[in-house]
């Protein structure tokens, strides 16, 4: 174990300015270890707080914590205990002595801070200096020599709202581990944890969660989206396209089945028939969608992250209460995918129309001429985009002709201002 020697440079005794904008240029790793060289250098890393994409909690036969900044080297701590000589499983988990840095190099540096006794109490430390949406609490094999009790005592209540079983496969210790800190936001699960655990899978359907994230193909995806009533589902691994998947969303449509589902994310084995589209969206009446803002889920994963290339985007309402959602089929890295993401704010009835509800001639019309509405692939016509750019030219300047009124006390208007140009009908454009 390495001892802390005195340093060379008094870098804590430069001026409160100085150390600010120090701080501001360290990394992860180098925060990690200025926080913890006094309450003092604490206190700097917590304002403003360092924001990190992956907080993770592995508990296997030692207790690590993952750290990673997007696009940059994970960051492992291992926290070293003393050696038990008891070997009677399961036992509390020990207070740490020391933890040790592994960086992207393959070098390590041990550090034994003296102020945090305890799990928990670093766990809270970290919490307090870096800023991450969620962590998750990622098991392993060698954690059944920890109690549950002490588990729940030290990791409870530190922000990890996720619970990553893709590669643990103790189905009665995982079981266990599910219930124990239930409820969970976030759940991700392999067919070794769910498939033939009866009792797992009973937990699983009777508290609702957040997401669903699937990390097999294995699992029938079909079975599965019938049973359960999450928000956020998604697969990550390819599964077969089969009919039932056209069955489903006909019953969504007709309230019959998961109505709080807000997002999914399928991907497909390659490669498909040519007209896979037509399979998926048989029978259901959809609208295309030209330009819509991105639906990002409240977690951000690899496959609402990237896209190769987008096939089409097509709307859907259900007839309970009118709700829509927008159904993406795109590809990434050569695999199909859809996805969907449902709107909170139902299709508008009456009063000021938008996009979606005005009335269109038969040339408008979002199928062919004379056809139902849904069935088409046309790209959007010039008449939509001139109609659509004019009434936002038109709002923009009368905002701002209200600003300037405003401003003058009325006694002049935009037109005189030379902000816009006055065309022979007298209107402004």
């Amino acid at each position: 174990m390495q001892y802390v020697q005195q340093p060379k440079f008094p870098l804590t005794k430069l001026p409160d300015v100085v150390l600010r904008l120090f701080v501001a240029l360290l990394g992860v790793t180098e925060r990690i270890c200025y926080s913890l060289c006094s309450k003092r250098c604490a206190f700097r890393t917590k304002r403003p707080k360092f924001k990190v994409d992956i907080f993770g909690v592995k508990v296997g036969s030692t207790v690590e914590i993952i750290l990673q900044k997007f696009n940059e080297d994970i960051i492992e701590l291992t926290f070293l205990t003393e050696d038990d000589l008891t070997r009677r499983y399961p036992i509390p988990i020990p207070p740490p002595i020391a933890i040790t840095i592994k960086y992207f190099n393959g070098t390590q540096k041990t550090h034994s801070p003296q102020k945090l006794r305890s799990l928990k109490q670093f766990l809270c430390h970290f919490g307090d200096i870096f800023s991450f949406e969620k962590g998750a609490i990622i098991p392993e094999r060698g954690c059944e020599r920890f109690t549950f009790d002490s588990l729940k005592a030290e990791l409870e209540g530190c922000g990890l709202k996720e619970l990553n079983m893709r590669g643990y496969n103790n189905k009665i210790y995982g079981r266990q581990l599910l219930k124990t800190f239930l409820p969970w936001s976030i759940l991700t699960i392999s067919h070794w944890t769910y498939d033939k655990n009866w009792q797992f899978q009973k937990y699983v359907l009777k508290h609702k969660m957040d997401a669903l994230l699937v990390c097999s193909y294995h699992l029938n995806f079909y079975e599965l989206m019938y049973d359960m009533d999450i928000k956020h589902i998604e697969f990550s691994e390819p599964i077969y396209l089969s009919s039932e998947l056209n069955e489903f969303i006909k019953t969504w449509i007709d309230g019959e089945t998961n109505v709080n589902l807000e997002s999914l994310c399928l991907r497909f084995r390659s490669p498909l028939f040519g007209n896979y589209q037509q399979s998926i969206l048989d029978g259901i009446k959809h609208q295309l969608v030209h330009t819509e803002k991105p639906f990002m889920p409240p977690f951000r994963t690899i496959n609402w992250t990237f896209t190769t290339s987008i096939i089409g985007k097509y709307e859907i309402t259900r007839k309970t209460d009118g709700k829509r959602a927008t159904i993406k089929l795109d590809e990434l890295n050569g695999d199909p995918r859809i996805g969907g993401g449902v709107r909170d704010e139902p299709r508008k009835r009456g009063g000021v129309r938008d996009k979606s509800t005005r009335s269109r001639s038969p040339e408008e019309s979002w199928g062919e001429p004379g056809g139902a509405p849904g069935e088409s692939t046309r790209s959007p016509q010039p008449e939509e985009e001139k109609y659509w750019s004019q009434r936002y030219e038109d709002e923009s300047t009368r905002k701002l002709e209200e600003r300037v009124a405003n401003y003058s006390g009325g006694g002049a208007s935009l037109g005189e201002l030379g902000g816009v140009h006055e065309d022979p009908g007298g209107e402004s454009r």
